[in-house]
């Protein structure tokens, strides 16, 4: 890994643990059958968070193969 893609993989972090917990108490919420009011911001939440996240990990396949055409050799050897 370069210093550039352990950045951008640690700035994932906060998205990443922002999904989990609202996911977390959304399903307790759901179980419960209870608080459905913060269950609709805590679904904005994780779509918000997601966006984010998603937007990150486009950057760092972009910097692990930026001449990503249908195949990553890099992606494909390291699985």
């Amino acid at each position: 890994k370069t210093p550039a893609i352990s950045t951008l993989f640690e700035s994932l972090k906060p998205n990443f643990d922002n999904i989990i917990k609202a996911s977390d108490i959304f399903l307790a919420n759901k179980k419960q059958n209870i608080n459905k009011e913060e269950n609709q911001k805590l679904v904005q939440k994780i779509l918000d968070n997601g966006a984010i996240f998603l937007s990150k990990m486009n950057q760092i396949v972009g910097n692990i193969c930026p001449t990503f055409s249908v195949r990553c050799p890099v992606l494909i050897s390291s699985s």
